[in-house]
């Protein structure tokens, strides 16, 4: 019978990968990754049958070649965390061919790949222990008309559900504006594709399907969806990995997993009969209501942290086993319907269910005996620190004021530069002109008086440039280069300056975000009956901070009380409205009675 598999991960830099080992390794070839001068040879990797690489319509011929394209990929992606490829891993029928398998990868890729802008490396592995797959390596940047790699994403506004845009507010609930007076939106980044959403996961799993089931037989077609989207009660079989089938097949142990997996084909195999059998009788129902009690209790009790203070989501189990055991007498009542082998299950199914009872119980206790031994006054204390170190960040942002280098410094530089040139120029000029003045002959009196003339306007002209120099603090020529470094160095302190100023504000939102998460992580921890008991210690641990205006505090503590509070106000207001329901119900009956 086909089985469907396809799983969609990235290949990443910030997982230490490259694009040219995943490619070698999965092709089974010898690649240079031009990056590091490292050579990646899996030439002796067995079970590789087939390799390919297909590419889109802006793509390069020169892309063809494995090596080129993803060291091509890898000098575009420079930052640190990049996302290099993704992968698509895909199970391929055992039904099919090896043509056929071939031809419905290709398929597969170009139409929902290649036609979308992604060039794809796919090659196909089969060591012939019945586990045939394909691995597809995809492009995550789109290629412009030119063929040049184009962009993943770009600043844009942000807009509201009737497409306009966003504006930035202060703290007064107004509109932000910049140093020009021009009004601040919100800009957020737009991804230049879809590529990246759920919904095309999703598109892309049943694509896999489709084409896979176009090779197949009816009765063989193959499903994306989970058993419980398809309506069936069968249960999932877990990822068992090549370590589990290794320890199982070479070192002839058992594995934990593998061990699972059997007993739930065991347990499928003997469902299935059931299901059909059971659709025959008045029992359907109730079994039906059964399965989806024992798995809906199963994943409340797998997702109870084991830390958990709060017992409501195991009573909500114990529940639904108490609806599923119910189940199942209703159709044990039935079972003369039933063959013998299908009322064994059933008995089966009922021993699980009061052996889960009986572990919902044990935690239940042990979740009771937390309240008893929880330290009141040591979560209050701890509580209270986080809250007022979100207090001491709330006020410091709210104090903030960023700090703009001051221009005047690099004007300076530019200004000085300009007048010592213009001053050393017209020195220049004025030995020129006492030089002609000295060559001249006694008979040329005309010729004298101009240059006499020139002279006196060049010495103005230079007065007037000392005059300059010495507003910007250059009384002596020579000492200039020694002035504009220093007006340099001071340029270069305003922008340091402007930088730290830039980079306090996130970092008092850190602050702010880590006590919170620190206040709501113990928060969680407090046991229901102890909740309000640590709330009102910490309001009374409450006092005026020396350091800040009561003003300043009162705007922190508040912005404190919705962040934080709200995390015990909550389950504590839950308890009180359980309280006046309970009382409500007494009051009326106390009224009936007294009309009676």
């Amino acid at each position: 019978m086909a089985i469907y598999h396809c799983n969609i991960k990235i290949i990443s830099r910030g997982k230490g990968q490259t694009a040219i080992a995943s490619s070698a390794y999965r092709s089974g070839t010898k690649l240079l990754n031009e990056e590091t001068g490292e050579i990646h040879d899996f030439t002796r990797k067995s079970g590789i049958v087939y390799s390919e690489i297909l590419l889109c319509e802006n793509a390069p011929k020169e892309y063809e070649n494995r090596e080129v394209l993803w060291n091509e990929v890898q000098k575009i992606e420079k930052v640190k965390n990049a996302q290099l490829a993704r992968e698509v891993e895909v199970a391929l029928p055992r039904e099919m061919s090896r043509e056929q398998q071939i031809e419905c990868v290709r398929n597969y890729v170009k139409e929902n790949f290649i036609k979308e802008g992604m060039c794809a490396d796919f090659s196909l592995h089969d060591k012939g222990d019945g586990n045939p797959h394909a691995h597809i390596m995809l492009t995550t940047r789109p290629i412009k008309d030119t063929g040049e790699w184009g962009v993943k994403e770009r600043k844009g506004y942000a807009l509201d559900e009737h497409g306009e845009r966003i504006p930035l507010l202060d703290e007064n609930g107004e509109q932000k504006k910049d140093s020009r007076n021009r009004l601040q939106w919100k800009r957020e980044m737009i991804q230049a594709n879809d590529w990246n959403k759920r919904e095309k996961a999703e598109i892309w799993r049943k694509a896999w399907a489709d084409c896979c089931n176009a090779y197949l037989p009816k009765e063989q077609h193959i499903d994306h969806r989970s058993y419980e989207r398809q309506g069936k009660s069968q249960i999932p079989t877990i990822h068992e990995g090549y370590v589990a089938r290794q320890m199982e097949n070479k070192q002839g142990e058992q594995s934990e997993r593998c061990t699972i997996n059997r007993e739930i084909k065991e347990l499928n195999e003997k469902l299935l009969p059931i299901e059909e059998q059971i659709k025959r009788v008045q029992g359907e129902q109730e079994l039906t209501l059964c399965f989806m009690n024992i798995r809906q209790a199963k994943e409340i009790i797998h997702n109870t942290d084991e830390y958990t203070t709060d017992d409501s989501d195991l009573q909500k189990a114990m529940v639904k086993m108490e609806q599923a055991e119910e189940n199942i007498y209703k159709v044990l009542n039935k079972s003369y319907l039933l063959p013998n082998k299908d009322q064994e299950v059933l008995l089966q199914m009922k021993d699980f269910v009061e052996y889960t009872k009986v572990e919902v119980e044990k935690l239940l206790f042990e979740i009771q005996n937390q309240e008893i031994l929880f330290d009141v006054e040591s979560a209050i204390k701890e509580l209270h620190s986080y809250y007022m170190e979100y207090v001491k960040a709330t006020i410091g942002e709210m104090n903030y004021k960023e700090y703009h280098a001051n221009p005047k410094y690099e004007k300076n530089v530019e200004q000085i530069k300009e007048l010592v040139k213009s001053y050393q120029e017209q020195n220049r000029y004025l030995e020129q002109l006492k030089h002609q003045q000295q060559g001249l002959k006694f008979y040329q009196r005309k010729e004298k008086v101009e240059i006499r003339n020139n002279i006196d306007t060049i010495k103005e002209e230079i007065e007037k440039i000392q005059l300059r120099l010495d507003e910007k603090g250059v009384k002596d020529v020579s000492r200039a280069d020694f002035i504009i470094k220093d007006n340099l160095y001071k340029a270069k302190e305003e922008k340091a300056l402007e930088m730290d100023s830039k980079a306090l504000k996130p970092m008092l939102q850190q602050q702010r975000e880590v006590a919170k998460e620190k206040f709501l992580a113990l928060a969680k921890q407090v046991p229901v009956l102890h909740r309000s008991t640590v709330l009102n210690g910490i309001r009374a641990l409450r006092k005026p901070c020396d350091d800040f205006t009561i003003m300043e505090q009162m705007k922190a503590e508040k912005r404190a009380n919705q962040a934080l509070e709200g995390a015990l106000e909550t389950l504590v207001g839950r308890e009180r409205t359980l309280e006046k329901k309970e009382n409500d119900t007494m009051i009326r009956a106390r009224e009936q009675g007294m009309e009676r």
